[in-house]
């Protein structure tokens, strides 16, 4: 689009109805122009998209409308930067991916714990701290420790079995 089109749609002469059909080009234009109306129709066309990306990874509407709030400040404050190749959609999904896994991140982090205080009812123990997780390596090895009994264990040395029968009364 030429630059007499832009200016044609600046942001105080911009009118609503107007920019309902201009182009993602156009209206990334006159958002980075300064355009309320432009970045209005730009939130207004992505939104249902981004939410339902970012609820479907964090399963909670809090949790997923400030992401999406989180991922427009961040996309619109470096429209500038925007790639020219990319749609302005797959720029925000981006976005708003790496913001819930980040936040995820950060959540699984820290566990709360609990103080013991035998003077205190369970239910009423304060979270006073937190603690790392272990890394996910840890954890696998925790695991699968953890597991062998319900698999039976290690076979015996020597290829040997043990035949364990119950008592008859």
């Amino acid at each position: 689009m030429s630059t007499p089109e832009i200016r044609s749609l600046a942001p105080n002469a911009a009118a609503p109805a107007a920019l309902a059909d201009a182009s993602e080009t156009t209206l990334l234009a006159l958002a980075n122009a300064g355009s309320e109306a432009a970045v209005r129709i730009l939130v207004q066309r992505h939104n249902r998209l981004l939410f339902r990306l970012v609820r479907g990874l964090v399963r909670d509407d809090a949790e997923a409308e400030d992401i999406v709030q989180e991922t427009y400040v961040r996309a619109l404050t470096r429209l500038a930067s925007v790639r020219g190749g990319a749609a302005f959609s797959t720029c925000l999904a981006r976005i708003a991916i790496n913001e819930a896994h980040q936040r995820q991140r950060r959540r699984q982090r820290r566990v709360p714990v609990t103080p013991e205080t035998p003077d205190q009812p369970e239910a009423a123990k304060p979270a006073s701290k937190l603690v790392p997780i272990p890394a996910p390596r840890a954890q696998a090895v925790r695991g699968e420790a953890l597991a062998a009994p319900e698999r039976g264990g290690d076979p015996p040395p020597g290829g040997s079995r043990v035949v364990i029968r119950p008592p008859q009364i």
